[in-house]
């Protein structure tokens, strides 16, 4: 699994975009590390552009534990239905945010040149 990360992290370096990385993947058959809530096992699936781009967005990666990247709020359509939203929230506005939390796979400074 971590041999995968790296090569996100690798491949962006060579070719500074996510949709290249996610095109290489596919190109060379790579599989990619799927984890989820309702999986009780990990499983290897052709990568999704959106799963790279996660990785590569993700300050988890960066040994940076950040907790409120989002916020929910709720509001009532024109019908009178209460809907949710969902919008992500600057970085100044995250209320947790606890750099070298532990180790990461990229600095700080190379997470913030790729964003």
């Amino acid at each position: 699994m971590q041999a995968a990360i790296h090569a996100v992290f690798d491949r962006f370096a060579e070719f500074g975009s996510a949709r290249r990385v996610w095109l290489w993947f596919r190109s060379q058959g790579l599989r990619f590390p799927l984890h989820s809530n309702s999986l009780v096992d990990l499983r290897w699936v052709a990568p999704t552009y959106t799963e790279i781009h996660q990785v590569l967005t993700n300050p988890f990666y960066a040994g940076v534990y950040v907790y409120g990247r989002t916020q929910q709020t709720c509001y009532l359509d024109a019908g009178g239905r209460i809907r949710k939203r969902i919008r992500q929230r600057d970085r100044e506005q995250w209320p947790v945010f606890i750099r070298d939390h532990h180790a990461g796979y990229i600095d700080w400074n190379t997470f913030e040149a790729n964003q």
